[in-house]
């Protein structure tokens, strides 16, 4: 086997690294910057202080880049970078600035519109200028790639070009930046990360150095993002989603994406769905069809690296992911279940004849009626904010076989309570009962103890 490993861009990783821009600047022997961000960080105050911390090395800024950037945005940022005289460009934001200013600054230094090179397979010319780039993201990795992905609206285009011009001289990956991300781009960008993770290693292009960076990038997405995305100021999964998403950049700069980014750019484009979303949507499914194909053996390297038993527990942990609860409605014992007279995308599970809406309606004990319970109660007057707002804390974490959690509110509190195994268990009640709000067993009453049988749900009010 043979393979080569290049990265060219000085990483500055920490908290509080953004306020070192002058220095790094001068460092790199920088001069005359222009700031590339998006309309928010320019609301935000952000760019502002950004532009004040340089201290005169920024001297002008454009901020008229829209997610998936068009090609026009980069022409008129390179525009601006020829009338002022711009010796170097700072990206500041997730991948789309960050993939307008690496275009601009390439084709600032000719004539052309970035047309020219977009789509085309005509190579940009070597020279550029320096770029530092400043994610205020954790997924795009864009600020230790070669790569800028680009939008021509106007031909219905979306498209990467690829030019070694393209690597920042320079990316400062500073976590307190991402504090403020909204739990949906977090969980977005989340998804890139461990699909570049993924597809990098996967990749026939793939190699050694880059496999190992892609599966730490892809073990603390699994650790971590759920954290970053339910308790946003939880300042170590923050700063561990960034670690993840610069390793993933280098895990696949190289290697580069496979299909599950190819099925993503015209779900962007023509359903203007998120980037990490798009690749979420059929990550699983190439999971699925790699665990069987040609070079099934990495999948079962992975899935083991990430903990899994082999490629066909990862596969399954994939296929039970959505398909669950896609799977057609099973109104009655009918053809197709009676969802529909043609044929669904996703097969009628085979035991539609035996548990369907129909047959449950006529059962006061089904799975049906209960979550017509539990769906009640979580849009009850009473417990609606409690139940949408309510903070999480584990519960009963060292009790075998059983999963609980409280919710917390304003000085109430919910405990849930489930017992996955055979047997009944017997616990002492960490906050005593007030008041039983659900069982799948009938139970109506919190006793001495909290006693779960098999199988049992348990929700309750506690004092």
């Amino acid at each position: 086997m043979k393979w080569d490993y290049l990265q060219p861009v000085k990483i500055y990783f920490g908290k509080g690294r953004v306020q070192e821009i002058k220095k790094i600047a001068q460092e790199l022997g920088c001069a005359r910057g222009l700031l590339v961000a998006g309309p928010f960080f320019f609301k935000s105050g952000l760019a502002e202080k950004i532009m004040k911390e340089s201290e005169g090395m920024l001297v002008a800024s454009f901020g008229d880049v829209s997610p998936n950037p068009d090609v026009t945005e980069v022409d008129a940022c390179a525009e601006i970078i020829r009338q002022n005289d711009i010796g170097f460009v700072v990206a500041l934001g997730g991948g789309s600035p960050m993939d307008c200013a690496k275009a601009a600054a390439s084709v600032a230094l000719t004539q052309d519109s970035i047309r020219k090179y977009h789509g085309t397979g005509v190579a940009l010319p070597a020279e550029h200028l320096p770029l530092i780039a400043i994610p205020t993201t954790a997924g795009t990795g864009s600020e230790v790639t070669c790569v800028s992905v680009l939008s021509d609206h106007a031909n219905g285009k979306k498209a990467p070009i690829v030019s070694e011009g393209f690597y920042p001289k320079a990316a400062i990956i500073d976590p307190e930046l991402t504090y403020t991300m909204p739990p949906a781009v977090t969980a977005g960008t989340g998804i890139d990360v461990l699909s570049h993770a993924i597809e990098g290693y996967w990749s026939k292009g793939h190699q050694p150095i880059c496999d190992t960076l892609a599966i730490h990038a892809a073990a603390l997405v699994f650790k971590y993002l759920y954290r970053a995305y339910k308790n946003p100021s939880d300042e170590e999964a923050r700063e561990k989603m960034c670690e993840a998403s610069v390793i993933a950049g280098l895990a696949f700069t190289l290697p580069k994406t496979t299909s599950s980014h190819a099925c993503s750019f015209p779900l962007t484009n023509i359903y203007h769905i998120p980037h990490g979303e798009a690749c979420g949507l059929t990550l699983d499914y190439f999971v699925r069809i790699n665990a069987r194909g040609t070079g099934s053996e990495r999948v079962a390297t992975l899935a083991k690296a990430l903990g899994f038993a082999d490629a066909e527990a990862l596969a399954v942990c994939s296929a039970m992911s959505r398909d669950n609860a896609r799977t057609p409605m099973q109104w009655k014992d009918a053809p197709q279940a009676g969802f529909t007279s043609g044929t669904p995308w996703l097969k009628v599970n085979d035991n539609y004849p035996v548990i369907n809406v129909e047959k449950e309606e006529g059962q006061p004990d089904s799975v049906l009626h209960y979550y017509r319970k539990l769906i009640a109660l979580r849009k009850s007057g009473e417990y609606r904010e409690l139940f949408t707002y309510g903070k999480f804390e584990p519960a009963y974490e060292n009790a075998d076989h059983v999963m609980a959690y409280y919710r917390i509110l304003q000085g109430r509190r919910v405990l849930v309570a489930a017992n996955f195994g055979t047997d009944t268990i017997e616990l002492d009640w960490e906050v005593p009962a007030k008041k039983v709000l659900l069982s799948n067993k009938k139970r109506t009453n919190a006793e001495n103890k909290l006693i779960l049988e098999k199988c049992e749900v348990f929700v309750t009010e506690c004092k």
